[in-house]
């Protein structure tokens, strides 16, 4: 037997010793529970959401009176399940639900809250978000601060600030102001009835349906589309990728370009562009 097939054999030994023992990779949510709790909104203008690893959804609801979070706590153990909780307080006129996981001591552990919440549509919304995909709808205006996972907001009737680690993002139907700082991931935004300011990691951004200004201060890499702009367009500074804009009402203005090219039709107002 050569030394190779001696080693490969040793390994393969090892491993379903291994298997045979117990002492494999455990399952991540292997021990389950429900979760949930119910706050009184009367008089609350504000509801704070902080949240670990896990998905989140927060919803408005008509005619709601109440907020209400319902989930499912998962762990790869049972002693960790026990240490994952939910919780809810009042501070004035600010709700606060929180989960609150606990910090695995092996690297194989783990532990998640997936949560969904409901709450009165007038309340704005403030939400500081761990990793997992989270969708925000129906709500008076949002704060909003990711680490990781997809992202999708929906209908909110004020101004939306995001701040968003990894992953792709929609944000559609927003009534205000959108402020948007995104690390990387693509980037996809319709239909906004304030300004427009996006700081751009990675990914491809693309804008449509703006009814006022679109200034994009930074994009360092990935495509821009933009389009049906009721205002202006301003590109202050853009790495590489291409650059194309269609149907604006105001001006389009790309004040610096690094790489990628840049093309426009249906503006309406003054074109200025690097040259190149």
């Amino acid at each position: 037997m050569n030394r190779k097939k001696a080693w490969l054999e040793a390994v393969l030994g090892a491993s379903l010793a291994l298997a045979a023992s117990g002492c494999v990779r455990p399952d991540p949510c292997s021990s389950t529970a429900a979760r949930e709790l119910s706050l009184d909104a009367a008089g609350a203008s504000r509801l704070r959401v902080v949240a670990g690893p896990g998905s989140l959804s927060v919803k408005g609801v008509p005619g709601a009176t109440r907020v209400s979070a319902h989930g499912t706590a998962c762990a790869s153990n049972p002693g960790l399940l026990e240490q994952v909780r939910l919780e809810g307080h009042r501070f004035g006129d600010e709700l606060v639900i929180e989960t609150r996981q606990p910090r695995p001591s092996w690297g194989s552990d783990s532990a998640s809250l997936d949560l969904a919440i409901e709450l009165p549509e007038g309340l704005a919304v403030d939400v500081t978000d761990g990793s997992g995909g989270a969708q925000v709808e129906h709500v008076a205006s949002l704060r909003f601060a990711d680490d990781s996972g997809a992202l999708l907001i929906v209908d909110v009737a004020g101004e939306v600030q995001v701040v968003d680690g990894s992953g792709d993002l929609s944000i559609e139907r927003v009534g205000g102001r959108l402020r948007l700082e995104d690390s990387s991931g693509d980037a996809d935004i319709s239909d906004v009835g304030g300004d427009i300011e996006v700081e751009d990691g990675s990914g491809n951004l693309v804008i449509r349906g703006a009814r006022k200004n679109v200034v994009i201060l930074e994009d360092s890499s990935g495509d821009i589309q933009v389009s049906q702009v009721g205002g202006d367009v301003r590109v202050r500074d853009d790495g590489s990728g291409d650059i194309r804009v269609s149907e604006v009402a105001g001006s389009f203005t790309v004040e610096h370009d690094g790489s990628g090219r840049i093309t426009s039709s249906g503006v309406s107002g003054r074109v200025s562009v690097p040259p190149g």
